[in-house]
C-alpha cells in the first residue's frame, strides 16, 4: 500500500514539474477595448465592446490582431484552441457580400498587402501559392 502511494506521489510530482514548464497564454474578452487591440483598415470598437470588421463598403477590409504577441518556441510543439462568437450580417438585398472572416497567425500585423476582393484580405493575388515570406 505504501509503494502504491510513493508511485502516485512521484507521478504527480513529474506531472506538476512538466505542466510548470509549459507558458500558458490566454485571454477572454467579454467586449473589445481599444488598448488590447491593433485594428487597421475599416476595422473598430463600437460602443459595448463590439468589434466590427467592416461596414457596407465594397472592396475593402479590416483587420484586428491583439497587441500583446505570443512567443512561440521551434523546438516545442504549440497546440491551441479558440472559440468566437459573431453576428455576420448580410448585405442590401441584391449587393454582393464579403468572402467570410479568418483567424490569422502572422509574424506581423502588417497585412496592407491583402486583396480586398480574394483571399480573405489576408493574401495578394501574385504570392497566391508561392512560398513568399512577404505572403503572410
Amino acid at each position: 500500500m505504501t509503494c502504491g502511494l510513493y508511485l502516485v506521489l512521484i507521478f504527480s510530482c513529474v506531472h506538476l514539474i512538466s505542466l510548470s514548464g509549459q507558458q500558458e497564454t490566454g485571454f477572454v474578452y467579454n467586449g473589445f477595448d481599444q488598448a488590447d487591440l491593433y485594428v487597421d483598415g475599416l476595422a473598430r470598437i463600437l460602443p459595448g465592446g463590439l468589434l466590427q470588421l467592416t461596414n457596407a463598403s465594397e472592396f475593402q477590409t479590416g483587420h484586428a490582431f491583439f497587441k500583446q504577441p505570443f512567443v512561440f518556441h521551434p523546438s516545442s510543439s504549440l497546440s491551441f484552441y479558440t472559440q468566437f462568437v459573431c453576428a455576420l450580417v448580410p448585405p442590401k438585398l441584391g449587393a454582393d457580400g464579403g468572402h467570410g472572416i479568418a483567424f490569422v497567425v502572422s509574424p506581423s500585423m502588417n497585412l496592407s498587402h491583402g486583396s480586398t476582393t480574394q483571399y480573405l484580405g489576408v493574401f495578394s493575388n501574385p504570392v497566391n501559392g508561392t512560398s513568399s515570406s512577404s505572403s503572410h
